[in-house]
């Protein structure tokens, strides 16, 4: 998880705009198909054969109103039997230079190249040259006790519990541009005094783990991971397009763009970290991967059964992880795949091997949902009859919009009209709008339909309108829900707030070597980072356990703690990081 962000979460891809919605983005609910299929077989034979034809215009078609001309967008590659059937691209590699995509053009493909990870580490175990049984403490001296509990095969199956360093650096100071190197993760993660939990007892989806393989892959074979995997992956399959990159130094790339205002910013990755993502490669080199995936001539049977093992955790519970691969059914067809997520980037890779069908879709615009995408297509080429007694509207790909919305007319809470316990709050992270729904601690990104009507960022089948603004401020809010509504009316909520002896405190990881300041202000709480060239302030909002709060537009919560009821600290939950104390100073 692959998570689906910027700020703390490059994970994620742009949390700013994503956050803690990586399980919502990054794994949506796949669309239903609405059409019938003839003589499929032949069809795709002629595409291979003559080009351009009927299904390829149809494909045009549907991807070219994702985006405009003049956006970022992405590229596409659909490979039949071991070749290609489709490719092409779409929007703008550079924005500057108005230099288009096309199917040559490198991306960075982030978690996807996690599966090449993976296969160099099965590689090195075939050649006799390691154990997937191997302690993390036979590689790496210095590290706390319970490096000893966790295996080679623990990091490969994500079922390490360690925490996750991209997080770790992302929070400590909130700033998404934030130079990432080897030496920085490494040392992050060696003064983390805990798991998340017990090595093997679990699956937590962690960058930490591929790190620290393309460390391992270093001290055993002499050779960068660049290097390894270039001799004995992407030089015999002919992938000459396809590698790690620690500089980001890749001739005709596509530039990384983020929504900002009207328009779209530029990222620049800042980190020279590989393993767990930072591969370059052209959607042009996939139909080589997608034979090997099927035949296994190059990387061997041994290696394949590895990487196409459903692993468990170990109470025997299937994680839907293999060797940097996940295992899914798509119209119930199983489906072998893997994603990528950072900011400015986003991938799909997907391959059906009882239809030996692959289609990867690479992204440089952070608002395009290659799964989405790839879902798309397979109903394409795979179109089956819709039931005329349900209406299917759901998984249309809407065109991606910039809308300029008044978002202090919006945000603020609204208590449903006929169930006083459920609250909604509506507040906004950078340029995001973010719902909260109070009763459940559960919190998402709204999209604009236009300047009063959002919906979820997966679908069009919950809408959410903000009516009857007064004096600047919207005092309703209408939800409709597969043909329902429902009516919330604008509410002042107050909330828990603890004894602050002042309106300020700071507080101290030294895991993390980061100092957060809280703050209170119109009776409520804030989070603060005084970072010189990131100044955050995210609200708190109080849940119903005591003393817990969730930080608005992030999946992030602190606990505070207290010794004879005197304040000591908090406690930080994240998806990736678990227990992790802060003093108060």
């Amino acid at each position: 998880m692959d998570a689906k962000r910027r700020f703390l979460f490059k994970i994620y891809g742009n949390a700013t705009v994503q956050c803690y919605l990586s399980s919502i983005i990054i794994h949506l609910n796949h669309m239903k198909s609405k059409f019938s299929t003839l003589l499929l077989t032949s069809f795709l034979l002629s595409t291979v054969t003559y080009g351009q034809n009927a299904l390829s215009k149809k494909i045009d078609s549907l991807l070219s109103e994702i985006v405009t001309p003049n956006e970022p967008g992405f590229s596409v590659g659909i490979v039949k039997n071991g070749k290609f059937i489709y490719k092409n691209g779409f929007g703008l590699a550079d924005m500057a230079t108005k230099r288009k995509n096309t199917p040559e053009t490198p991306f960075n493909i982030g978690s996807t190249s996690k599966e090449f990870t993976a296969a160099c580490i099965y590689i090195l175990a075939e050649q006799g040259k390691l154990k997937t049984t191997d302690k993390l403490s036979k590689y790496f001296k210095g590290w706390p006790k319970y490096a000893d509990s966790i295996t080679i095969a623990h990091l490969i199956n994500h079922q390490s519990g360690l925490r996750d360093y991209d997080s770790l650096i992302g929070l400590r100071t909130f700033d998404d541009n934030a130079k990432v190197t080897e030496t920085l993760a490494y040392e992050m993660l060696i003064r983390q005094k805990r798991l998340n939990f017990k090595a093997g007892s679990q699956f937590s989806y962690t960058n930490s783990g591929y790190f620290l393989l393309s460390l391992i892959v270093k001290k055993i074979s002499g050779k960068d991971l660049i290097a390894f995997s270039k001799q004995y992956i992407f030089d015999p399959l002919k992938m000459t397009n396809t590698n790690y990159s620690h500089t980001h130094q890749v001739k005709g790339k596509a530039n990384g763009y983020v929504s900002k205002g009207t328009g779209f910013e530029k990222i620049t990755v800042e980190s020279d970290v590989i393993g767990q993502g930072n591969i370059y490669s052209r959607v042009t080199d996939w139909d080589h991967w997608f034979k090997e995936m099927k035949n296994h001539h190059q990387l061997g049977e041994k290696v394949w059964k590895n990487m196409l093992t459903n692993n468990k955790t170990d109470d025997g519970e299937p994680t839907g992880y293999g060797g940097g691969l996940e295992f899914k059914t798509y119209k119930n067809k199983r489906l072998t795949e893997h994603g990528g997520d950072l900011s400015g980037y986003h991938t799909a890779m997907w391959y059906l091997p009882e239809k030996d069908l692959g289609i990867v879709v690479f992204s440089n615009n952070d608002n395009a949902k290659p799964e989405l995408i790839s879902g798309k297509i397979f109903d394409e080429i795979y179109p089956a009859t819709a039931d005329p007694k349900k209406p299917e509207n759901d998984g249309d790909i809407l065109p991606i919009k910039t809308i300029k919305i008044d978002t202090s007319a919006i945000t603020g809470s609204y208590r449903f009209d006929n169930d006083s316990s459920k609250i909604f709050q509506v507040t906004t992270l950078g340029n995001q709008i973010m719902l909260f729904q109070k009763w459940n601690d559960t919190n998402y990104p709204i999209r604009s339909l236009n300047d009063s009507l959002f919906y979820i960022d997966k679908g069009n089948d919950i809408t959410f309108q903000f009516k009857s603004v007064a004096n600047g401020k919207a005092d309703q809010l209408k939800i409709v829900q597969n043909g329902s509504s429902k009516k919330a009316t604008r509410t002042t909520v107050k909330m828990a707030l603890m004894d602050f002896q002042g309106n300020k405190m700071s507080f101290y990881s030294p895991e993390m070597n980061a100092h957060y300041l809280i703050m209170k202000e119109n009776e409520n709480l804030y989070l603060l980072m005084n970072n010189p060239a990131h100044q955050y302030k995210i609200e708190l909002v109080a849940l119903k356990e005591k003393n817990r709060y969730l930080l608005i537009g992030c999946d992030m919560y602190i606990t505070f703690k207290y010794n004879n009821e005197k304040l000591t600290g908090f406690v930080l939950d994240h998806e990736r990081i678990k227990d992790l104390y802060f003093a108060k100073e």
